[in-house]
C-alpha cells in the first residue's frame, strides 16, 4: 500500500471516528431558570403554588438536536448534619409525548415542612444522560388563611387586609391584582411576627408603594399571601407558601 493510500486512510478513519464521537456525546447539562425575588411581579423558579401544596420547577429548554427529555431526581434534607442525602429519580419527561413539560414540572408529591433538594439531567435517544445541573432546595409551610376582603363584603377603595398565619414565619408578601386581567396594583414585603392565631392587620398601600392610591369602586381584584420562612443569600426564599387567590369587588 503505497503512502498516500495510507495517508488518506488514517485521515478518513480520523474522520469517522470524530463524527461517530460527536454523535455519541451525552446532551447539555439543564440550567435551573433563575429563581425571582418574592416582591417581584413576574414570578420565575422553583416556588410554592397557591392552588395546591405542590412545588413549581422551571428550567431553561436544552436545545440538542437529539433531545429526547429529562430526568428529575430528588432527596430529603433532614438537620442532621450525619445523614446521608440520597437522590431518587423521581420523574422521567419525554418532551415529544409531554411537550408542556420540556421546561417545567410540579412535584405534587411533598409533604409539608419537609426540605426537598432537587437536580435534573437531560438524555438523548440513545439515553445519554448529561451531566446533573445544580442542586436546588425547597420546603413547603402551611398556607396563611385569608379574612377580608372577600366577595360579598361592602369594601372600602382603601380597605383592610386580614389574615391569619398557620406557620411560624419572617416575613410576608401581599399581592393585589386586577381580575381578571392580572395587572399588578400593590405588592408589598415585610417583617411579620411568628404568632398563629392572631388576625394580622394591614391597611392597603400602606408603604406606598401601590400603583393607585385607592383602588378603583366597582372594579373587581383578587389578593393573596405568600408566607417566607426561610431565605437564600440573594433574599430568595426557599421555605414558604403561597395562600390561595381570594376574590373581592370595591363597592360603588
Amino acid at each position: 500500500m503505497s503512502h498516500k493510500i495510507i495517508y488518506i486512510f488514517l485521515i478518513m478513519s480520523s474522520f469517522i471516528s470524530c463524527e461517530f464521537k460527536i454523535e455519541n456525546e451525552p446532551p447539555d447539562a439543564p440550567i435551573w431558570i433563575q429563581k425571582s425575588a418574592p416582591e417581584d411581579s413576574i414570578e420565575t423558579g422553583i416556588d410554592a403554588e397557591p392552588l395546591e401544596n405542590r412545588i413549581l420547577l422551571e428550567w431553561h429548554p436544552v436545545v440538542n438536536k437529539d433531545l429526547e427529555g429529562y430526568k428529575i431526581y430528588r432527596a430529603i434534607k433532614t438537620n442532621d448534619p450525619e445523614e446521608e442525602i440520597a437522590f431518587e429519580e423521581i420523574t422521567s419527561i419525554n418532551i415529544y409525548h409531554n411537550p408542556e413539560f420540556d421546561s417545567l414540572y410540579f412535584d405534587e408529591d411533598v409533604v409539608v415542612l419537609t426540605r426537598y433538594l432537587y437536580y435534573i439531567k437531560s438524555f438523548d435517544y440513545d439515553q445519554h444522560l448529561s451531566e446533573s445541573s445544580d442542586t436546588l432546595q425547597y420546603q413547603l409551610t402551611e398556607k396563611a388563611d385569608l379574612v377580608s376582603p372577600v366577595e360579598g363584603e361592602d369594601i372600602s377603595t382603601t380597605p383592610d387586609f386580614k389574615w391569619f398565619n398557620k406557620a411560624q414565619i419572617n416575613e410576608v408578601v401581599i399581592r393585589v391584582e386586577t381580575y381578571p386581567e392580572g395587572h399588578t396594583v400593590w405588592i408589598s414585603r415585610f417583617s411579620s411576627t411568628n404568632y398563629t392565631g392572631e388576625v394580622n392587620i394591614k391597611k392597603y398601600n400602606f408603604d406606598g408603594s401601590a400603583l393607585k392610591s385607592q383602588l378603583t369602586p366597582g372594579s373587581k381584584y383578587r389578593w393573596r399571601i405568600d408566607s417566607i420562612y426561610m431565605v437564600n443569600p440573594d433574599n430568595t426564599e426557599w421555605a414558604g407558601s403561597e395562600s390561595v387567590w381570594q376574590y373581592f369587588t370595591v363597592s360603588q
